[in-house]
């Protein structure tokens, strides 16, 4: 991130910003990670969820 590979004109979040550099530092640590993709799966609506 200091070198520069993550550049972003103003404030952004990290969702904005390409993973692939964060997560090749993680590996250099000896970090483990895993990936899971749920494209089968809708947002459930704000009013089916239950507030206890």
């Amino acid at each position: 991130m200091a070198t520069g590979v993550w550049n972003a004109v103003g404030v952004v979040g990290p969702e904005a910003l390409p993973p692939d550099p964060f997560l090749e530092l993680l590996d250099q640590h000896g970090m483990e990670w895993e990936w899971a993709e749920y494209r089968d799966r809708a947002p459930v609506p704000d009013s089916d969820l239950e507030i206890a």
